[in-house]
């Protein structure tokens, strides 16, 4: 690393943060050790940079939990004065109430896109992360108080509402929370098609379209085609684990595909060096192995036995779990 890359702390508003710190002292001992400084040379410009580093770290994270505590606030004082308001509040001032704070989270987060310091970074992410809320119920106020459509285009109105932005916000911030919200927003478009659609929507049909939904969240993780690759895959497992939950009242087979899923998701887990991901899918099985026991098993074996066996299901679940682990630690 030459020396015209180490820029001083404050150079174009860039501080150093605490790993940057730590591989500058790395660069400086070879540098001694070549000849090219002098160790007192390297103390002092090692002194520096920690104590810029030290500085700056401290003013982000007070800022980030400030930034915590105002959202926290404005959310609650919104909330609260439009449960007051609302009903006196002329179409334009509802609109008014919802989109301005809305814009307000867009703008602020926009004002911290260009901050290096990992704590304006996540407070951006959670500001972004609320605006797209916030779109969403602008959307539904804006439909309400003005929009002459069938009530059934309702959700899909605004479910593409949401995912515009969403999408153009996780272009500039791929964060977890980012994606997050425009999974959302894909999940209420989703809903939308099936609300408009004639009849009343099939719980089955909406669960199995959530299920591949999350399915395809988890390849687009592992083939790391949506970033954050490991981020993607939890989220997308979570959504595939869950999905068949909802089914399964009204169909039995539902549990078998939720079980299918863990499955298969520990098996990846083990392709793609991803522990959370073994444990979203080891307790998928197990949930689902304890379903099923409990509901076709459970009158004929009494609940001590049922309970036994559930208790060997997580015991062999336990040792499978492990030995992927091993597995896994060989290969790489």
């Amino acid at each position: 690393m030459p020396l015209a890359c180490v820029r001083p702390s404050g150079e174009d508003g860039v501080h150093m943060t605490r790993r940057s710190v730590d591989d500058l002292r790395d660069d400086l001992q070879r540098w001694v050790a070549a000849g090219l400084l002098t160790r007192g040379e390297a103390e002092g410009i090692a002194a520096h940079e920690t104590a810029a580093a030290h500085a700056e770290g401290g003013i982000s994270v007070l800022a980030e939990a400030l930034g915590y505590a105002g959202s926290a606030l404005a959310v609650a004082g919104i909330a609260a004065g439009l449960g007051q308001s609302w009903d006196s509040l002329r179409a334009g001032g509802r609109v008014a109430a919802v989109a301005v704070p809305t814009g307000l989270a867009v703008i602020a987060g926009w004002l911290l896109h260009g901050k290096t310091e990992p704590a304006f970074r996540r407070l951006m992410s959670l500001l972004w992360f609320l605006a797209i809320g916030g779109i969403a119920a602008s959307a539904a106020v804006l439909i309400g108080e003005y929009a002459d459509i069938d009530r059934e285009w309702t959700v899909l109105v605004i479910g593409g509402a949401m995912a515009i932005p969403a999408f153009l916000l996780w272009l500039a911030r791929r964060a977890v929370l980012q994606q997050m919200a425009l999974l959302a927003s894909l999940l209420v478009t989703m809903l939308g098609v099936f609300v408009i659609v004639p009849g009343e929507p099939n719980g089955t049909a909406v669960a199995l379209a959530c299920w591949a939904l999350g399915l395809v969240w988890v390849v687009l993780g592992w083939r790391r085609w949506l970033k954050p690759p490991l981020a993607t895959m939890v989220v997308g497992s979570l959504l595939a684990s869950l999905a068949p939950s909802f089914g399964a009242p009204d169909h039995e087979w539902m549990l078998t595909v939720g079980i299918v899923t863990g499955v298969a998701l520990m098996a990846l887990s083990v392709k793609a060096g991803a522990v959370a991901v073994l444990t979203v899918g080891t307790v998928a099985v197990f949930g689902y192995v304890t379903a099923v026991v409990l509901h076709y098993f459970g009158d004929q074996l009494g609940v001590p036995l049922a309970l036994m066996v559930i208790g060997a299901v997580f015991i062999a679940l336990a040792l499978l779990a492990s030995r992927l682990g091993r597995f896994r630690h060989r290969r790489v």
